[in-house]
């Protein structure tokens, strides 16, 4: 019956389809371009006219279609080359990845600007030196040209300033270096100290508790030996009490023969002495049987020694109820031990790590010690130098108040002398006297000739030491030139950190985007389950019309069976309406099988609805694997960031060891500069030296003549020139110690952007780590409704494939019940043939659908139990032989 209804489906939606290919090529003209159909066709049936006229179409649409085909296959082999060549070159993996496209070319922008601003900004310093180069050569030749002379003295004071002053922030650094490390030597031994009490303190409390533990085990041998003599002792005490009790059987014998007296007697002796009954009963045994007290005694004795071993053995219950109690304590003081061994060892562990820092403070301070006993060296080589100058200077000032004394005695003797030669000028002649002048002015000018020979001779010897000092400042020069290299270069790594920033910001912002777009995706996913929420509803809502039909039809059905049963109840002789009954009944017999028919299909559209929700429902799973798969690059993306800020904290690091490393370059530098100021200084010393020959010579000069001091008047304007030298030295002194503040300033400013980009990197990171947190709070947060939401929905989908499943078997039922099983089945009436053969038809289609289709078994088996009367049991028979 299901295969018969299932052609006559087929063949309605063939009718359908060929009717509207009629209808379509009736009502599409023939365009003046199309070639007509050959007369051929008119022969052929009209559904093949139909097909012929399509394929027509199609030859005519062939061409056009391979020709468009080949163009786009030449632009798909294009658009592969030109994918090759941007794979390889940029970040871009497939076509749908035009962003990263777009970013990759937007940070090439970046980094050209970048880039240029950094050449235009080069260029800039670049000429803005080479103009402080000009300048400085031109200074230089200025300086060249007053090299001449110098005034020593000036130069001299300012030498020692700075000398002085180095070696105050010498001292002053070491002192607090030395000061430091005291303080934290100090603390260290303090911090050695405690920890060896404590391990003290824990060795003794570890020997007392190994003492008591030794105790105890002493004390619990002890009890047990007294245990198991104890144990001896009882079982003596049990042997004797049943020997006692074999021999007492014949002696209670013989005693119950005696009168009654003796045994009043023997009641009160044993009120009387209730503490021990059984001695009396011996003694009154051994009245009447002296034969027998020695070995009665001898049990006497033996009782009471077991008895006092009895005494004995609760004691030692007690006793070992004690130890045990004792015994729990031990297993805590063994538990506490086991503590104290446990912070003993990692006091040790301490210990150790703390002795390992002492052996590196140690070496530390060796390093120190040996650094200080050199810093001494120094200091004794400076205090040695500087007790020299003092000592020159003391030898000066002693020289200069000889000299005014000398002075006040030439003074005093040129007086003298005056008087003299007034007196002698009486006396000699002026011709005498101009012959003596002249022979002295010969005589000083030679001398003076002399020394202002060595003085140029010094004067060359220190402009040799100038232009060694020169040498000295170009070095200098050369140095700030490599320092401020190495600013640039980290100005320009600064410059990669923040673009780094940037691209990690973009990759953020693209993740962002990524999971936005994925979002509006689910959304859309779900209004599609939604419209086929709604479809599957106003299907259902059909099918129960259909349903409501069928049952106002089996209703009418049942009314006219009635009718039937009337009319042949009353059994009319006219055929003619018998006929006409027999053709409603029929006509209404095709309604209902029309009518199941159309059941048929609208059930078939529903299981087609499940089967579209059903593959709704994967896409919806697939969409959630594809959604786990982005969410997995995303990690993915999240660990290579990670990554890249662990990179980035490297390279951080890096950087601070260079300026750790640059540091200490420019402290050699510092100490570098420190050893040329001790050269100053031994070479100020030497100047000290000349200048007390000078003031030798000085002395000798002032002891001439007016005619010597004419002459000396015209080497004042070499003084003058000495005292330019003096100055430009001066300058170029000031500019040197500007350089050198320079420098510490930029060292600072650098240690600033160190600490400023170390700020800013941990900004980043924990700015990072929250956008994280925030990034996963919002996946779990959409997660949980959408997954709720797609449960829900698949619960929903599952409940109205069940409940319409339901619906359709108890239609089904009924429908057979009413349309299989007619009245007449149920009544013993008898039937007409052709109402068993329509019957057994029915039967029959049913039994083959059964067989036939094992989709539809579940939904045809409660039929085929109604209509054979089958149980439960027949039923699984029947599936298993099915299987």
């Amino acid at each position: 019956m299901f295969k018969q209804l299932s052609q006559f489906g087929k063949n309605i939606s063939d009718e359908i389809a060929r009717g509207l290919n009629e209808e379509f090529s009736t009502s599409d003209p023939q365009s003046p371009g199309q070639n007509t159909p050959p007369s051929n066709y008119d022969e052929l049936p009209r559904d093949i006219q139909a097909k012929l006229k399509k394929f027509d179409k199609y030859e005519q649409k062939y061409p056009l279609l391979l020709n468009a085909y080949k163009a786009e296959k030449e632009k798909s082999q294009y658009v592969d080359v030109l994918l090759k060549i941007l794979s390889e070159n940029t970040p871009l993996s497939s076509l749908n990845d035009a962003e990263s496209l777009r970013g990759y070319f937007s940070d090439v922008n970046t980094q050209i600007s970048m880039l240029n601003d950094e050449i235009k900004r080069l260029t800039g310093e670049n000429n803005a030196k080479t103009k402080e180069i000009n300048e400085l050569k031109n200074k230089q030749e200025v300086t060249a040209e007053g090299q001449k002379d110098n005034n020593a003295d000036a130069n001299i004071n300012e030498l020692k300033e700075v000398a002085n002053a180095a070696l105050e922030e010498l001292k002053e650094g070491h002192l607090r270096s030395i000061k430091e490390k005291d303080m934290e030597l100090e603390k260290l031994q303090v911090v050695v100290r405690e920890a060896e009490q404590n391990v003290q303190n824990l060795e003794s409390t570890l020997q007392e508790k190994n003492a008591a533990i030794v105790e105890l085990e002493a004390n619990v041998k002890n009890h047990d030996e007294k245990i198991l003599e104890s144990e001896k002792l009882i079982t003596m005490y049990k042997d004797t009490i049943q020997k006692l009790s074999q021999e007492s059987i014949p002696t209670s014998v013989a005693a119950a023969n005696k009168p009654k007296g003796k045994r009043n007697r023997g009641k009160k002796t044993a009120h009387g002495q209730s503490s021990t009954p059984p001695v009396a009963e011996e003694e009154g045994k051994n009245a009447n049987n002296p034969s027998s007290n020695v070995p009665l005694r001898q049990t006497g004795d033996d009782i009471i020694k077991s008895i006092e071993t009895k005494v004995k053995y609760e004691e030692m219950n007690k006793e070992l109820s004690a130890f045990k109690a004792l015994g729990s304590n031990s297993k805590e003081v063994e538990e506490r031990i086991e503590k104290l061994q446990n912070e003993l060892s990692s006091t040790k562990s301490k210990l150790k790590s703390k002795t390992e820092e002492l052996e590196t403070v140690s070496d530390m301070l060796k390093t120190v010690g040996s650094e200080l006993v050199e810093f001494k060296d120094q200091m004794k080589e400076q205090n040695n130098t500087s007790n020299e100058i003092q000592t020159l200077k003391s030898q000066l000032e002693k020289a200069n108040e000889e000299k005014g004394s000398i002075e006040k005695q030439l003074t005093e003797r040129l007086s003298k002398l005056q008087q003299d030669k007034n007196a002698l000028e009486k006396a000699v002649s002026e011709q005498s006297k101009k012959f003596r002048e002249l022979e002295q002015k010969y005589s000083d000018s030679v001398e003076q000739i002399n020394n202002l020979k060595a003085q140029s001779a010094e004067w060359s010897e220190k402009l040799r030491e100038f232009s060694n000092l020169k040498k000295s400042e170009s070095m200098a020069k050369l140095t700030l030139s490599q320092k401020e290299k190495t600013i640039l270069y980290l100005e320009q790594q600064i410059k990669e950190y923040t673009s780094n920033g940037l691209l990690a910001q973009k990759a953020v912002d693209d993740l962002t985007a990524e999971k936005e777009r994925l979002l509006k995706r689910i959304e859309l996913l779900n209004n599609d389950l939604e419209r086929t929420k709604s479809e599957i509803k106003k299907n259902d809502s059909t099918v129960e019309s259909y349903i409501k039909e069928n049952g106002k039809l089996s209703e009418r059905l049942e009314v006219l069976q009635e009718k039937f049963d009337s009319m042949q109840s009353m059994k009319s002789n006219s055929s003619e309406q018998v006929d006409s009954i027999r053709r409603q009944c029929e006509e209404l017999s095709t309604k209902l099988r029309e009518a199941n028919k159309r059941i048929l299909s609208l059930e078939d559209e529903v299981n087609e609805n499940a089967n579209i929700l059903q593959e709704r429902i994967r896409e919806a799973n697939t969409m959630r694997k594809l959604l786990n798969d982005d969410q997995i690059n995303r990690n993915s993306n999240i660990n290579a960031l990670e990554a890249k800020i662990a990179t980035l904290t490297e390279e951080r690091d890096r950087l601070s060891s260079e300026l750790e490393f640059k540091m200490s370059s420019s402290n050699r530098e510092v100490k570098q500069l420190i050893e040329a100021n001790m050269e100053l200084k031994s070479q100020v010393h030497n100047l000290t030296l000349k200048s007390t020959g000078l003031d030798a010579e000085l002395q000798q000069l002032r002891e001439l003549n007016s005619t010597i001091q004419r002459r000396s008047s015209s080497t004042s304007d070499g003084s003058g020139e000495l005292e330019k030298m003096v100055r430009v030295l001066k300058g170029s002194l000031s500019s040197s110690e500007k350089k050198c503040r320079e420098l510490k300033t930029t060292n600072g400013e650098l240690r600033t952007l160190n600490d400023d980009l170390v700020a800013k990197l941990d900004r980043i990171s924990k700015n990072y780590k929250a956008l994280s947190n925030q990034l996963q709070a919002v996946k779990e947060r959409r997660r949980t409704p959408s997954q709720g939401s797609l449960a829900a929905g698949l619960n929903k989908s599952s409940r109205s494939q069940s409940v319409s499943s339901q619906n359709s078997d108890h239609d089904m039922i009924p429908g057979t019940r009413t349309t299989g099983m007619p009245p007449n089945i149920k009544n013993d009436n008898p039937e007409s043939e052709s109402a068993l053969n329509d019957k057994i038809a029915y039967i029959k289609n049913v039994l083959l659908g059964f067989l036939e289709y094992r989709d539809q078994r579940t939904q045809l088996l409660p039929i085929v139990s109604m209509l054979l009367h089958l149980d439960s049991n027949d039923e699984r028979k029947l599936m298993m032989s099915l299987k």
